[in-house]
């Protein structure tokens, strides 16, 4: 669905010059819908597949099998890692990374990226994990895009090997909308 555009009323519409109820009840409906989120540009996906085996300093991506929501034209396939935005403007998010069974527990250095078209890190967080051979790093996010750019989530630990987690507490997800074209 197109963004809707504003509606201008002109001479000769009615002889009044005033749209009608039918007129109205169409416009209002497709652009509450849109401001209300009910047509806006949305994406929650999860990972509910191990991916084992990570390894020290090497970046890999998030691949996503879950889709919760997805609605106003944003793209993903099925066990990708990438999310297509269909307008430009700024979109808002958040994303979690879990990981599991670290060999290195206590040193290892999770970071988390955001990085649109392969290239440009819009966000990014560090942590180093506790004594627990379990860790969560998560965070929000803005970014302003042009239509078409794809959103890539990336993840790197920094020793020994990893598994990223599935249980449903703390699963990887990320969250996508669209907040406006300013």
């Amino acid at each position: 669905m197109a963004i809707p555009a504003p509606r201008v009323w002109t001479d000769g519409e009615d002889a009044a010059n005033l749209p009608t109820a039918d007129d109205l009840n169409l416009d209002i409906r497709d652009s509450l819908d849109f401001l209300l989120g009910y047509s806006r540009p949305i994406i929650y996906l999860e990972s509910n597949v191990s991916q084992t085996g990570l390894v020290a300093n090497t970046i890999y991506d998030q691949n996503w099998q879950v889709e919760n929501l997805k609605r106003g034209g944003m793209l993903h396939s099925a066990n990708s890692h990438q999310i297509t935005v269909p307008y430009a403007g700024q979109y808002d998010g958040f994303a979690v990374q879990s990981l599991t069974t670290l060999s290195a527990p206590g040193t290892t250095a999770l970071t988390a990226f955001i990085v649109v078209n392969g290239s440009t890190t819009v966000a990014r967080w560090d942590m180093v994990s506790g004594t627990p051979s379990d860790m969560q790093n998560h965070g929000s996010f803005t970014a302003n895009l042009a239509a078409n750019d794809i959103i890539t989530f990336r993840i790197r630990n920094s020793s020994g090997t990893a598994v990223t987690a599935t249980d449903p507490l703390n699963r990887p997800r990320i969250a996508l909308w669209y907040g406006g074209n300013f």
